[in-house]
Order: structure tokens, then sequence, then C-alpha cells
């Protein structure tokens, strides 16, 4: 087994699992950031952070890669919020960010995680991986257990305020903040 596993994933799924999932991330990691010949296409890093900065860098809100990521995230905020935490005015919020948010929190990062350090009782293989592909799902990764690799959006003050001061440690957004923070930038509507 490689030591070290990539995942790529967009900045609101990063933002969701700090600030809401209390800094647990569920993630799918591939045994390379580019395994073409044993991954399929939407079990390689390297194209899921290719196709979301393609539709970042053209600020596409109807992209199809969005629109599964964002269906994806939406469907996440119920089944990954902390046990007792029955807040559904949070939940609704959550929901509608997902759905609405600016393509600016799409922006790709990359999780680079090393293997050595995951029991393997916290590996699992579904999906593809079942049939061979070289990728594991990681449904409770702590931040102290990845590097977080692409971050490097620092022209965008939400993500360097979310994002970068966050992993850096210059500064502490709180999670109401940081709920604020997306809420100021949502589309108006996203056509389905």
């Amino acid at each position: 087994m490689p030591r070290y596993y990539y995942g790529a994933v967009p900045a609101l799924a990063w933002i969701l699992s700090h600030y809401f999932y209390g800094g647990v991330h569920y993630n799918w990691l591939a045994a390379e950031f580019f395994p073409l010949e044993t991954n399929p296409k939407s079990s390689i890093p390297y194209h899921v952070y290719g196709d979301l900065y393609w539709a970042w860098s053209r600020d596409d809100p109807h992209d199809k890669h969005l629109r599964g990521m964002r269906d994806s995230l939406r469907l996440g905020v119920t089944a990954r919020l902390p046990p007792g935490i029955s807040d559904l005015t949070l939940v609704r919020r959550l929901r509608r960010i997902c759905r609405r948010a600016a393509v600016t929190w799409f922006y790709p990062v990359v999780y680079r995680v090393d293997s050595e350090c995951i029991p393997a009782g916290r590996r699992f293989a579904a999906g593809s991986a079942v049939t061979g592909s070289s990728e594991m799902l990681v449904r409770d990764l702590a931040e102290s257990e990845f590097d977080l690799l692409f971050a490097d959006n620092a022209g965008d003050p939400g993500f360097r305020r979310l994002v970068l001061d966050e992993v850096y440690g210059t500064a502490r957004t709180s999670s109401a903040e940081a709920l604020l923070v997306l809420e100021r930038r949502l589309l108006p509507w996203v056509k389905r």
C-alpha cells in the first residue's frame, strides 16, 4: 500500500467539515494523485481537482460537476451533523448554502493523507474500490491526519479567512461567523 493517499474536494466541503462537523472530514482517497491505470475518472483526484478548477476559473454556476458536488454536499449536511445537533434552522441554512453557494467556494483543495497513520479499521472500500480501484474511504479523518495542498486562493478574502487563516493559525473564525460569511455570498438562484 502506498504511503500517501490523495483526495480532492471543493473548499466548501473543507469549510463544512471544519466549522460544522467538529473538524471531522469524510473523504475518498486515491493511492496516487493521478492513478490513471487503476481508477475510474471519478476516483482520480487529479481529474476531480481539474473539473472543479475549470468551473471555478470560468465562474460557471451551471457546470455539471458543480451541480453534482452541490447535491452531494447538500445530502451530506443531514448525514454528517454531529449527534445531538438537531437545529433544523442550521440544517436548512447549510443546505441552502450548498445549493446556492457562489462558485468561489468550489475552489478545489487536495488532502494528502499518510496512510500509515490511519488504522485499517477506519479505511473502507466501497464502490469502484471493491472492484479493484486503488482508493479508500475514511469517514472520520481528523484535521491533524492530513495536509491541505493547493489551498492557495489567497486573493479571495472569504477563502483566506475561512480556510487559510484557520489552517495556518493566523486567525480564528467561529462557526456562527463562518455561516454569515458563506451566506453573504450566495447566488440569487441556481437553475436545476
